[in-house]
């Protein structure tokens, strides 16, 4: 076994591309559900402009933070990758049910 400094570039990256987990669609979900939590304690006016002249302090909801430890537990290995996919389509399922419904 060698060293990490013994390695050359190439059998770095290798381990790192075997090792690596795509959290690409967790990263989406947990950005949306962020920014939907900072607009509820930050409200637009219709024309686009912010309804208060200064930001609002805002808490992650319930749900975000579901999605945070979801993605850290997979990284940690405590879930399978069936169980983050799952919780990853089961969301896009939801949020695109409510906007077909709200068409």
């Amino acid at each position: 076994m060698k060293f990490l400094s013994e390695m050359s570039d190439k059998e770095l990256k290798e381990i790192i591309a075997e090792n690596a987990k795509n959290t690409n669609a967790i990263d989406k979900i947990i950005a949306e559900l962020a920014m939907k939590d900072f607009l509820r304690a930050n409200p637009r006016k219709a024309d686009g402009k912010p309804k208060y002249k200064k930001y609002h302090p805002y808490r992650l909801s319930e749900e975000t933070n579901e999605a945070r430890d979801v993605k850290f537990n997979y990284l940690d290995g405590l879930i399978t990758e069936e169980q983050y996919k799952g919780f990853c389509i089961s969301y896009n399922l939801r949020t695109r049910q409510t906007e077909i419904l709200d068409k």
